[in-house]
């Protein structure tokens, strides 16, 4: 079941979470995401935490920075991070930007992201 908190849902699937941010992403609503995100990842152990970026159309550097230090917490508390439904305008702005995504995993589209971390046993 989908918990709405803020611009974004939160909604368990097989072992995981996926958090559907809707619109542009902000310090504040990461903020906010990781103030959800982290508890439910201490209490449920769940195995790994989907952000589908399906509804974000453009990031910033602070913005990608920001969602990147979230994924490497959940990866800290045993949960692979992962990434969905990349838009071309946060690709074009990790490349302008020359972010590092060497180390987040990235599908594109939620199922098989979902598919994946099921085969991998995590």
């Amino acid at each position: 079941m989908d918990e709405i908190e803020g611009n974004f849902t939160i909604g368990n699937a097989s072992g995981g979470l996926v958090v559907t941010p809707q619109g542009p992403l902000s310090l504040q609503q990461l903020q906010v995401m990781q103030q959800q995100i982290l508890p439910k990842l201490q209490q449920q152990g769940f195995r790994f935490v989907i952000i589908n970026l399906a509804g974000v159309p453009i990031i910033d550097d602070s913005e990608f920075n920001a969602l990147k230090k979230l994924l490497d917490i959940c990866q800290l508390m045993g949960a692979k991070p992962i990434l969905t439904d990349i838009h071309f305008g946060i690709a074009s702005a990790v490349v302008q930007f020359n972010l590092s995504i060497d180390d987040i995993c990235t599908f594109r589209s939620v199922e098989e992201a979902i598919l994946d971390a099921n085969n991998d046993n995590i």
